[in-house]
């Protein structure tokens, strides 16, 4: 079955302009796409189950938080809804109930970074002890940001660490192998088995994607990474082409250290299973 456990419901308007400005300046992606349930299930066209999830962080400028409903609506079973929210808000926990149990959502994103806390802080164990009692997984963005009010130290992947050692049985995915600190994420799904990884977003900085991978490869996780294409910021037949291109495009001599037989056996990944949603 394949599965692209990163997809986005956020459209322009969720965003303050600052926060939008963010993304169009240096070298930031692009303008954040508007998109219709229509163009999302067309892009998904090739793939079993897409999981789509909003952000939640007003205080970072950008806020849809319960926007993949309208898209799991639109795809029926295409599409799997995680909830995104903010752990440190005084409801936290009764959101997540009202997610999981009325709109039906299945795991939770988180972004840290702008949205303020830090994921060690031992006040949110009974969020961590919520989620993992429900076997709903949580996604995490772990790495850099555009958006100059972000704070990087939030951002680092080894503050989940803690939490996976204290919640062992909570199914988690850092983003973007916590870009730029894949080593520090490799380590951490290496030593913790419910922590997995997703490559969105690898091909935009081609060095480094064929870095990421290398180690992937020379700690041993390489059967941890799912595959993730960040949509609507790239399609996921272009991000698909762009695995498979990866070194090439990179400018890297050499021997090919991840040929087709690798990158296919990323898409075909029991993604499902190893989150605890296939039940």
């Amino acid at each position: 079955m394949r599965v692209d456990c990163h997809t986005h419901w956020v459209q322009p308007h969720h965003f303050t302009p600052d926060a939008a400005k963010s993304w169009t300046v240096g070298d930031a992606v692009a303008p954040w796409p508007e998109t219709t349930p229509e163009q999302f299930s067309a892009a998904m066209a090739n793939w079993d189950v897409s999981i789509v999830f909003g952000i939640s962080a007003p205080s970072g400028g950008v806020h849809a938080e319960r926007g993949s409903r309208c898209v799991c609506e639109a795809g029926s079973g295409q599409f799997t809804g995680f909830m995104a929210l903010n752990p440190s808000k005084p409801d936290a926990l009764e959101e997540v109930e009202f997610c999981y149990r009325e709109l039906g959502l299945k795991g939770i994103k988180l972004y840290p970074v702008l949205a303020g806390f830090e994921a060690n802080d031992p006040h949110l164990g009974p969020f961590y002890a919520l989620a993992e009692r429900l076997g709903l997984p949580i996604l995490w963005h772990m790495g850099s940001t555009p958006v100059a009010s972000g704070r990087l130290r939030l951002s680092h992947p080894l503050l989940l660490d803690d939490v996976a050692v204290e919640f062992p049985k909570l199914k988690m995915i850092i983003a973007h192998m916590g870009h730029p600190w894949q080593r520090d994420t490799a380590l951490i799904v290496r030593k913790n088995p419910s922590v997995f990884t997703d490559v969105s977003g690898l091909w935009f900085r081609p060095y480094q994607g064929v870095d990421a991978l290398i180690i992937a490869q020379e700690w041993g996780i390489t059967d941890k990474l799912l595959f993730g294409s960040d949509y609507p910021l790239w399609n996921p037949t272009d991000a698909v082409e762009s695995l498979r291109t990866l070194q090439e495009r990179a400018g890297i001599p050499g021997p090919v250290r991840f040929d087709d037989a690798f990158i296919d056996r990323l898409l075909e990944r029991d993604t499902l299973g190893l989150l605890g949603l296939d039940r």
